[in-house]
Order: structure tokens, then sequence, then C-alpha cells
């Protein structure tokens, strides 16, 4: 799990690419709102822990704070991610509802999506007409829900909390009252959101962190393991291998060998 720290607080911000290859995105929040059109093919796409298929001609709108995966392997992709303030008036006619995402058929749109990762990203009058064509389809042909499934937010704290610290001495209780949480809330609405529990959330993050060290460094197994946080390198290796699949040892030689 992931915070893209990069898709946040910023001003007619607009990135979109057309994706003709394998396109995978691991799970992942942001504070900015997000489209994927599949133009040829289908594409898997996780939101809110729910999974579902786009089918070709179709698009999924993601809006801010909600956890997402992309796995579009078989697809040609359009992928666009941008600053709210394109679309202010969507979210006000949002109110108090807010947005169950599903494929919304474009097929008979094809014109308000299939070239938008060609538009000038300094062109904001242009794009934002042209989001707000699709935002006006988005209104029409989805379905929403009158409560929120989960504090999004507060998560989107959490996430970007963990990945400046992960390495540190870091527990539940000790999160829930530095953000002002009861322990037993945090701790549902982290496994409701993810599918998995914070203790296995965190050695995710200190896991990834091994493996970059492992793969660009030459310092010990040992001092990998402490700089990502496992304070036992006994742990460590019970939960890189239950993590990775092998020992983090076999991980580094498969690295060098690789090399």
């Amino acid at each position: 799990m992931e915070y893209h720290g990069e898709n946040f607080g910023g001003t007619y911000e607009f990135r979109c690419k057309k994706h003709t290859e394998d396109f995978i995105v691991n799970s992942h929040l942001h504070e900015y709102s997000e489209i994927l059109y599949v133009d040829k093919g289908c594409a898997d796409i996780t939101i809110q822990n729910k999974p579902c298929t786009i089918p070709e001609k179709h698009l999924v709108f993601i809006p801010p704070n909600y956890v997402h995966q992309l796995n579009c392997t078989n697809a040609v992709t359009v992928c666009a991610v941008f600053s709210n303030d394109f679309i202010p008036l969507f979210f006000s006619r949002l109110g108090n509802r807010f947005l169950e995402c599903s494929p919304i058929d474009f097929s008979d749109k094809l014109h308000l999506i299939e070239n938008i990762h060609l538009s000038d990203a300094d062109d904001c009058l242009l794009i934002s007409g042209k989001l707000y064509l699709i935002c006006d389809e988005v209104i029409k042909k989805s379905c929403f829900s009158s409560s929120q499934p989960m504090d999004s937010t507060l998560y989107q704290k959490i996430i970007s909390y963990l990945q400046n610290h992960y390495s540190e001495n870091i527990t539940l209780k000790k999160l829930a009252k530095k953000f002002g949480y009861n322990e037993k809330y945090l701790s549902s609405n982290i496994h409701t959101l993810t599918g998995i529990h914070f203790t296995k959330l965190l050695a995710v993050y200190r896991i990834n962190c091994a493996k970059q060290l492992l793969n660009n460094t030459d310092i010990s197994i040992s001092e990998a393991a402490l700089s990502s946080g496992f304070s036992a390198i006994n742990t460590f290796n019970r939960v890189f291998k239950n993590i990775v699949g092998i020992t983090p040892t076999e991980y580094r030689n498969g690295v060098k060998k690789s090399n």
C-alpha cells in the first residue's frame, strides 16, 4: 500500500498517458482524481477493496482518497490523474453522496476521452471543459451511496506517516494516540480498506525498504534488517520469507545472478 505524495496539493496539475503495454500499479491512494479508460481489451481494477473488470470502451472515475490498484496486462488504456481544482462543480453536485465506482460505457462519447492524453497540460480551460463533460456522463451513469465506505482521508494520513516513519518503533496504539482515534476503530478501518491488519501493512513497508537495500547496497542482511525497522534478525527473516516467498539470502543471491 502506498500514498502517492506527488498527487497532493497541486494547482491545475494534469498528467495523462496512453499505455499500449502492460500497465500495473500496486495498491495506493492519493488526493487527486483519476480516470482510467480502456481503449482496447479489458482491464482489472480494485477500488476500495472491491475488484471489477473494465470492458473495452468503458471508463472508471476514481475520486480522491479511494484506495485502488490497476492490472492492465491485456489492454490499451488511457490514465489521467489531475488536481481537483479542475472540477469543483462536480464535487459540489455530489453533495453528501459518495460515488460507487463501476465501469461506465463511453462507446457513444468517444470524442470526449480517446484523445485526452494529447491535451496540452498547460491549457487549463480546455482540459477543464473536457473533464466536466466526462464528469457529466459519470454523474448520469453512476450509482451513489449516502454513506462513506470508510474514513479514507484518515487513511491517507496513516499511509503518509508510515511512508516516512516505518523504520521507527511504531505501534497501532501509538498511531491511534497520535491521530486522536480509538485504537479498535483505527484497526478496523485499516483492515476494511486494505484487507490486511496493521502489523502486516507496516511489515510490507519495512520489507520493501529491506529489498531496496539488498538490491542496491552491499550492507549485511543484519544491517538491512535494522535499517528497515526490525529489531531482531530472526523476526526479519521470518517476515521477509512470509511476504516475499524466499529468504533474504536467497533474494540477494538472486539479484546478484540477474546482474
